[in-house]
């Protein structure tokens, strides 16, 4: 049986170290882009699962990142 994993909390933060922290707690990272006028390019806007879900390792998690205005 595996051990269930937290996902981290991206939002807010910057997307360059997302994705290895992701697979270092064996999640599988999934990056979408989207246009921001509030949040400068390259910051995570959201994510799902939600920041300190409980959930079983490969997961998927998406990150959806500013492309900037």
């Amino acid at each position: 049986m595996q051990c269930p994993v937290t996902v981290p909390k991206f939002v807010g933060r910057s997307a360059n170290d997302a994705p290895g922290d992701l697979r270092r707690n064996d999640l599988l990272p999934t990056v979408t882009f989207q246009r921001s006028l509030d949040e400068p390019k390259g910051v995570v806007l959201a994510q799902s699962p939600d920041p300190f879900a409980v959930v079983k390792r490969e997961t998927t998690v998406v990150l959806v990142v500013s492309e900037g205005p």
